[in-house]
């Protein structure tokens, strides 16, 4: 069989693609992955992760049925475009999911997508520690793990009907680093120093914008750049 290249996609609501790693383990690989085919035996078509955070350079295989599905000619679009400007000074108020709250208000605009964020959280039960997301230009990284262990998003994804990607973090490098500085683009009402979509109908378009771009000649690890102004 040739070689070839192709691109994952979601098998569940919340962004992730299971896939079983040669030698038993599993792994979850978000959308626009890309793998290389290499063979089809006993029922399955096996690939080659080629790209992202996870599992890269292993070996995996899908079922023929889950690979028609959720194995895509489809790559990804090049960089993603994200503007966040703060909305005026913190203001307290009672989320229905965290309670009162003071809120570093935001609002992003990426294209077809204009949604209130929150770039900080403080109340009693949350020490100080945590800062809003300065000004300055930052670089948007592809997904790398699930977040149900800290921060778990099923409650907002449960109470808006056709939320998609609710545990798919993408990772923000500071002023340019490539590297994870543990602020990331997620849904949520509470911000420890991200940029939270708060706006929670409007989660589900900023995901399927952000994991549909990625950065050319970049392995898959960028989606972007996000620009924040204050």
């Amino acid at each position: 069989m040739i070689r070839k290249s192709k691109y994952t996609r979601k098998a569940s609501a919340d962004g992730w693609l299971r896939i079983k790693l040669t030698g038993g383990a599993f792994a979850f690989l978000c959308e626009y992955t890309r793998v290389e085919v290499t063979k089809e035996a006993e029922g399955r078509v096996f690939f080659k992760v080629a790209e992202g955070y996870i599992a890269v350079g292993q070996e995996g295989s899908l079922s023929k049925e889950h690979a028609a599905q959720y194995l895509s000619d489809n790559g990804p679009q090049g960089p993603a475009k994200v503007i966040v400007r703060y909305k005026g000074e913190p203001s307290d108020e009672h989320s229905p999911y965290k309670g009162r709250l003071r809120q570093q208000w935001g609002e992003l605009t990426a294209p077809g997508v204009i949604a209130q964020v929150t770039l900080n959280s403080k109340s009693a039960d949350i020490p100080g520690g945590y800062t809003p997301i300065p000004p300055g230009d930052h670089t948007i990284l592809a997904p790398d793990s699930s977040h149900r262990v800290h921060g778990d998003t099923r409650g907002y994804a449960m109470a808006t009907p056709g939320m998609v990607g609710n545990d798919i973090w993408f990772p923000i490098g500071l002023n340019g680093s490539t590297v994870n500085s543990s602020r990331y683009i997620h849904v949520g009402h509470l911000s420890e120093g991200c940029v939270t979509t708060h706006e929670l109908k409007k989660w589900t378009a900023l995901y399927n914008y952000l994991i549909s771009h990625r950065v050319p000649n970049s392995m898959g690890k960028y989606v972007g750049q996000l620009k924040v102004q204050k």
